[in-house]
């Protein structure tokens, strides 16, 4: 089950290190506001991120508390991204599909973190999680991550 998670929480790393890279000189005053709120959560989001790599690394079935925990604060960190985006303007339809893809990016990768937390709340011991459930969370949040690839490309 690590190397599934581990290439999951490495995608939404990726995507979100794009975001540091700075500041959008050619945006509008609410465009610039979408990227200012991205920029603002993108250091939070990786350091869950790590976290949850950490708790990874160490998971196992009988002590799943670490990292059902730093996947619930990346989650958290998500919903908290997406809830402000939600009322962002953006005055030009390119950063409007941005934002969206972002926004869409960004509720893809929570749900599959969401799905995989629950999975492995309702997995014991002796029935961990099946790798069918463990791709299906991966897949989600691979689609998760090139969309919020896609938005961040329109916003630069």
């Amino acid at each position: 089950m690590s190397r599934p998670l581990r290439c999951c929480s490495a995608l939404s790393a990726v995507a979100l290190s794009a975001i540091l890279a700075g500041p959008i000189a050619s945006a509008q005053a609410s465009d610039a506001s979408i990227v200012a709120t991205i920029n603002t959560y993108a250091p939070r989001l990786l350091q869950d991120e790590s976290v949850a790599l950490n708790a990874e690394a160490n998971y196992s079935p009988t002590k799943p508390t670490p990292l059902l925990k730093a996947l619930t604060k990346t989650v958290k960190d998500f919903d908290k991204l997406a809830g402000k985006l939600k009322h962002e303007t953006a005055t030009t339809a390119r950063d409007a599909k941005g934002k969206n893809d972002v926004l869409a990016g960004s509720e893809l990768i929570a749900t599959s973190y969401r799905d995989l937390v629950r999975e492995i709340k309702d997995a014991n011991a002796s029935t961990p999680v099946p790798l069918t459930q463990v791709a299906h969370a991966v897949s989600l949040a691979e689609k998760g991550s090139k969309k919020l690839d896609r938005g961040l490309a329109l916003l630069s």
